[in-house]
């Protein structure tokens, strides 16, 4: 199900801060507790897809790397893709 696309030019920390989802648009996080909370009611699990933007490339401790590392390092993760990842 996706139910939004959230675009963030600038930020503030403080406002990740503000909501369970740390998401910095108050608007979009709102929408996204909604969503959460009616796919909780019918006992299901929501997904997400998270694209980050940096500038430059360290030798070591490179982004993708580190986000693999903790996201596989859930239990109930069952996949972790880059690029076109499990589309080919």
């Amino acid at each position: 199900m996706e139910f939004c696309q959230i675009y963030v030019v600038t930020s503030k920390l403080q406002l990740l801060e503000s909501n369970i989802c740390r998401c910095p648009d108050p608007e979009y996080a709102r929408k996204m507790i909604v969503a959460i909370d009616a796919v909780r009611v019918r006992g299901d699990s929501v997904g997400g897809v998270v694209t980050c933007i940096g500038l430059g490339s360290p030798v070591f401790d490179k982004l993708e790397a580190e986000l693999a590392k903790t996201t596989l390092s859930l239990h109930a993760t069952k996949g972790f893709e880059f690029g076109s990842g499990f589309a080919g």
